[in-house]
């Protein structure tokens, strides 16, 4: 297996004082171009399955990438600080996002996230304050902590019915999301999952077959939800009396 671990720049052509390519290698290794603050762009080869933890970490003015269709995972941390970050798009390929993975990329405004991702980490997309739309898939089964924390320009998301768990904190200070719709397939929320919601209006929480005792919620700190919980659990306990 071909690893990026270091680049000689005689050897890979990489010029990290602005742009430069990679060839003929499976794997971006953890670190690897972390602290390249400088570079503004560069190719994944074909041959690259995955992106390690901490990879372009810190790369300050790396504005776009192509992720090519061989990566079947990004990292934790791959691309956090990438603030000059305005879109990226993800490949069907990938199957997880890890934690921090985009993680204070403040330029970044929308993202697609491919049906064939079933995972995404904890503080995925935190900080990312000019995220102003997301599209998850079906497949996601969870949305873990801190996910979209500080989103401050999301204004509105679906979660799709697959979801069973939102963690905690996963919304928190999305001062922009209006409105939200909670599918049946929900679980458990987890504790500030909404908190500092202040534009929140609109909610819905699940009503009819909700799983009987099955269903647990953990307090929201938000204001704005509490009321709406508290009706919500109120009748899930008379269903089940």
């Amino acid at each position: 297996m071909h690893q990026v671990v270091l680049f000689p720049v005689k050897k890979s052509r990489l010029n990290l004082g602005g742009s430069g390519s990679v060839d003929s290698v499976t794997e971006i290794g953890n670190h690897a171009f972390e602290g390249c603050s400088s570079l503004a762009s560069i190719k994944i080869p074909d041959s690259v399955t995955e992106i390690g933890r901490s990879a372009f970490n810190s790369c300050s003015s790396l504005a776009s990438i192509k992720i090519p269709d061989s990566v079947t995972k990004i990292g934790s941390s791959a691309f956090e600080g990438c603030s000059a970050l305005a879109s990226i798009k993800i490949p069907d390929s990938v199957t997880k996002i890890g934690k921090a993975a985009f993680e204070g990329c403040s330029a970044l405004a929308s993202i697609k996230i491919p049906d064939s991702v079933t995972e995404i980490g904890s503080g995925a997309f935190y900080c990312c304050s000019s995220l102003a739309s997301i599209k998850f898939p079906d497949s996601v089964t969870e949305i873990e902590s801190c996910a979209f924390y500080g989103c401050s320009s999301l204004a509105s998301i679906k979660i799709p019915d697959s979801v069973k768990e939102i963690g905690s904190s996963a919304f928190c200070g999305c001062s922009a999301l209006a409105s939200i719709k909670i599918p049946h397939s929900v679980t458990q929320i987890g504790s500030c999952a909404f908190y500092g919601c202040s534009s929140l209006e609109a909610y819905r929480f699940p009503v009819g077959r909700v799983g009987g005792s099955r269903l647990k919620f953990l307090p929201l700190a938000a204001a704005a939800l509490w009321q709406a919980l508290t009706r919500y659990i109120s009748l899930i306990k008379a269903s089940v009396l």
